[in-house]
C-alpha cells in the first residue's frame, strides 16, 4: 500500500529568511521528473543563499511542487532534502499494468495531440501531499495546465486570485480563489494534479467551474512553457517586462532510439510528422538558466539519491552563473558558489571507488554531509 511521505521533523518547517527583489521580478520555472526537480531545488538554494527574491513565481509541471513550497516560506535546504529523499513514485498509484506504462511511453507524442481521458497513474495522493505541505495558496504563485476545446488547445492559469482560461481576447476568470475556499476545495491540490498530469501517463483531473467542467493536463511536453511568457507579460495578470523575467528551464531528453519510436508511432497514428508547438521569438531578451541534465527519460521517477545530488549541485551552479552574469551577485558570492561546487566534485572523484565495492550509500552520505556543512541540506 502506498503512503504519502511527510516531514518527520517539524523543526525543519521554520520559515525561510526572505531576500530582496532585484532586477528579476518574476521567475518562470518548467520541467518535471525526479532529476529535474532536484535541479530546480539547487537553483532555489542559490537564490536563497544570495538573497534573491521574486514577486511572482510561475512554475509548470513537476517544478510546481518545490516552487509552491518555497513561495510559501519553506527553506530551500528542506526542499533539497525532500527532492533527494522522496520516492516520487510513492505519490502516484498504479491503475493499470507495466505493459500499459511501456505503451504510454512509446505513444507519448500521440498523447500530446489527442489528450487521452485515462492514464496509468492516479494523482489523488499527489494533490493531497502538496495540499498538506502548502495549506494556503501563496501570494505571487502561479501555475498552468492545458485543456482541449473543440480540438483547440487552451491554457488554464492558476493564480492567487483564481483560475483563468486563455481565450482569443485574453484571460477569462473561471472561478475565484475565494469561491474555491468557500466550497472547501484546495486550489493547491487541484493545481498540482492539473499541472503534473502528464497526458497518457496520468488520469486527467476534472476542473469544476461555474462556466463549464473540463479535463486538464500537463502541457510542458508540448512546449506550453513559452506560452506562459504571454501570461506573465499580460498587464491584467502580472504586467512584467521581458528583462524582469528569469527563466529556469530544465528538460531531460529521451534516448535516441526511444525518440525515433515515439516519432514513428506519431506518424502512424496521427498521419503527420511531429513538430513541437513552440512559438518563435520568446527567447529574445530573456535571461535563461538551462542546466544540462541528461538522463534516459524525462518521465523518470526512479532516479537514485546520488544522481539527484549531482543534479542539485548542477542547478545551483547554473543559477549562480546566471545571477553573476546579470550582476545580481558579487564576485565574492560567485567565488563562494564555485568553491562549493569544486569541493563537491572533488569529493565525487575521491570516492568514485566506493560504488565498485558496494559502498554507494556511504558515498551518498559523505556528499550529503558536505552540502549540509554549507547549509544546503538537512541531516536528520
Amino acid at each position: 500500500m502506498n503512503t504519502v511521505p511527510t516531514s518527520s521533523n517539524p523543526d525543519l518547517e521554520t520559515p525561510r529568511k526572505r531576500g530582496k527583489v532585484g532586477k528579476f521580478k518574476t521567475l518562470s520555472v518548467s520541467g518535471g521528473g525526479a532529476r529535474v526537480i532536484s535541479t530546480i531545488c539547487g537553483g532555489l538554494l542559490a537564490c536563497e543563499q544570495f538573497g534573491t527574491e521574486f514577486e511572482t513565481i510561475v512554475a509548470l509541471s513537476g517544478s510546481f511542487g518545490p516552487s509552491a513550497s518555497w513561495q510559501h516560506g519553506t527553506r530551500a535546504s528542506v526542499l533539497a532534502t525532500r527532492a533527494v529523499e522522496t520516492r516520487f513514485i510513492s505519490l502516484l498509484h498504479w491503475e493499470t499494468s507495466v505493459f500499459a506504462w511501456l505503451w504510454a511511453t512509446a505513444c507519448r507524442r500521440v498523447s500530446e495531440r489527442v489528450f487521452p481521458e485515462s492514464g496509468i497513474f492516479g494523482t489523488e495522493m499527489l494533490g493531497e501531499y502538496f495540499a498538506r505541505l502548502v495549506p494556503r495558496w501563496p501570494k505571487g504563485l502561479a501555475t498552468a495546465s492545458v485543456t482541449s476545446l473543440f480540438n483547440k488547445r487552451r491554457l488554464i492559469l492558476y493564480t492567487d486570485r483564481g483560475i483563468y482560461e486563455q481565450t482569443d481576447s485574453g484571460f477569462e476568470l473561471l472561478i475565484s480563489l475565494d469561491d474555491m475556499i468557500a466550497a472547501g476545495r484546495s486550489q493547491i491540490g487541484e493545481a498540482a494534479r492539473g499541472t503534473m498530469g502528464i497526458p497518457g501517463f496520468c488520469t486527467p483531473t476534472r476542473l469544476l467551474t461555474p462556466k463549464r467542467d473540463m479535463l486538464v493536463f500537463d502541457g510542458v511536453f508540448s512546449s506550453e512553457g513559452p506560452y506562459l511568457i504571454d501570461a506573465i507579460l499580460h498587464k491584467g495578470l502580472f504586467g512584467c517586462c521581458r528583462d524582469e523575467i528569469l527563466v529556469f528551464n530544465v528538460t531531460e531528453e529521451d534516448s535516441g532510439w526511444l525518440t525515433h519510436v515515439q516519432d514513428f508511432l506519431y506518424w502512424v497514428i496521427c498521419r503527420e510528422c511531429y513538430i513541437p508547438s513552440s512559438p518563435p521569438g520568446h527567447k529574445e531578451e530573456l535571461a535563461i538558466i538551462s542546466p544540462d541534465v541528461r538522463g534516459f527519460s524525462a518521465v523518470n521517477f526512479w532516479v537514485g539519491e546520488y544522481e539527484k545530488l549531482c543534479a542539485l549541485v548542477r542547478g545551483y551552479e547554473a543559477t549562480a552563473k546566471v545571477l553573476f552574469d546579470s550582476e545580481q551577485i558579487t564576485d565574492e558570492q560567485y567565488r563562494h558558489a564555485q568553491a562549493i561546487v569544486s569541493e563537491f566534485r572533488a569529493l565525487q572523484k575521491r570516492t568514485w571507488w566506493m560504488k565498485l565495492v558496494g559502498l554507494k550509500k556511504w558515498r551518498v552520505k559523505k556528499l550529503k554531509e558536505l552540502l549540509a556543512s554549507h547549509g544546503m541540506y538537512e541531516l536528520g
